[in-house]
């Protein structure tokens, strides 16, 4: 996870024609008609009978609503909005009691996402394509401080997947969003780590741009891809598990090779029944007898209680 995040500000937000409505007939006819209404914004102190039916509207539908002052609707929209503004929502919400039923019915141990205070739309994006890609059946998400599924949202879910990993000496072309760039970008691959970077060669299709690396990433580990001084994507590269020794060993294969070695601080620990957390107690500590003495020591006191009784008979 990156470190540098960029401050999101909702009242710098600009939103797409496409995902808002406004005045009152239209904003009442969306609800109506079934459209999933994400936010709407109210004029202070509107009133008049057609907005107290939109009102009741919002009241049954439980819409999340906010009072605003009109100078930002005008900001908003420059035409005539009578005091409503309302966004339509990229995607559909549900209730998380009705979306469980369904999954325990289609036989799915239900993996959920909840995320608190994401304000970022990007981060939003990103972190809704990669649920899709580890098979989270939802994303939870509370009512007020959260980004907007909205067009921007959608649009880096859907239109770029990012690899999870490279395979060095395998992979040696790195697929790139789209950016928005200068006629001649500088892209470099870097890792403070390592103290390591590159200035890779870039290939450009259609609107798509690609990093070639040609060979000069010898090491596993996460890199930074860098457009000028900014940070627009993480990397990773791994080894090539075909270039690993698969191979398993038995414990007396294994035993002989450490016998060979000399070594005399290794040791290997079958475990069978009992924890391994257990057994390397009792190599540390040894085989914890004090129950066994303590039964014993009750076993002798009662069996010379019974002989006392038995002779004073006598």
């Amino acid at each position: 996870m990156r470190e540098q995040y960029q401050h999101y500000s909702r009242e710098r937000e600009k939103p797409s024609s496409g995902n808002l409505i406004y005045g009152l007939r239209p904003v009442i006819e969306a609800i109506n008609a079934g459209k999933e209404i994400d936010k709407l914004l109210i004029q202070k102190g509107l009133q008049g009978e057609l907005f107290h039916e939109l009102f009741q509207l919002v009241r049954e539908n439980n819409i999340l609503f906010q009072y605003v002052p009109v100078e930002k609707l005008n900001r908003m929209v420059t035409k005539n909005h009578q005091g409503i503004v309302a966004f339509i929502s990229e995607i559909s919400y549900h209730k998380i009691e009705n979306i469980l039923p369904i999954l325990y019915e289609e036989g799915k141990t239900p993996l959920l996402l909840i995320l608190d205070r994401i304000t970022d739309v990007r981060n939003f994006g990103a972190i809704a394509r990669t649920a899709e890609c580890s098979g989270v059946n939802a994303i939870i998400v509370p009512d007020k401080g959260s980004a907007q599924a909205n067009a921007d949202a959608m649009a880096l879910l859907s239109t770029y997947t990012n690899k999870l990993f490279y395979n060095l000496g395998n992979d040696e072309i790195i697929d790139l969003p789209e950016a928005k760039t200068g006629s001649e970008p500088v892209f470099k691959i870097r890792s403070n780590e390592k103290n390591f970077e590159i200035i890779p060669e870039i290939k450009k299709t259609g609107l798509r741009l690609s990093l070639l690396i040609h060979h000069q990433i010898k090491e596993a580990g996460n890199y930074t891809i860098f457009d000028g001084n900014k940070d627009i994507s993480g990397i990773a590269f791994n080894y090539d598990r075909r270039e690993s020794n698969l191979e398993c060993l038995s414990v007396g294969k294994l035993q002989n090779l450490i016998d060979k070695s000399g070594e005399k601080n290794i040791q290997v620990l079958k475990v069978k029944e009992k924890p391994l957390a257990e057994t390397l107690s009792e190599m540390n500590n040894g085989i914890q007898l004090w129950k066994t003495f303590v039964l014993l020591t009750l076993l002798f006191l009662a069996s010379e209680v019974v002989l006392l009784r038995i002779w004073k008979d006598k």
